[in-house]
């Protein structure tokens, strides 16, 4: 039973750390589009950077 319990416990352990770094990668995202947004606000041409792709999708 205590194995079990512990199996559980790791289970959702790795479920929250999947969802915080989830959220991690959405908010690094929005804020490159931000950034990207104000740098062509500001000087008028788009940031030539190559990762302004939404982050992959992991399972």
């Amino acid at each position: 039973a205590r194995i079990a319990f512990l199996q559980g416990e790791r289970k959702g352990q790795e479920n929250l750390k999947n969802d915080l770094v989830r959220r991690i990668k959405m908010l690094e995202y929005a804020l490159k589009q931000e950034r990207a947004k104000f740098h062509k606000l500001k000087y008028g041409v788009e940031l030539q950077q190559g990762d302004m792709r939404p982050p992959p999708e992991e399972p």
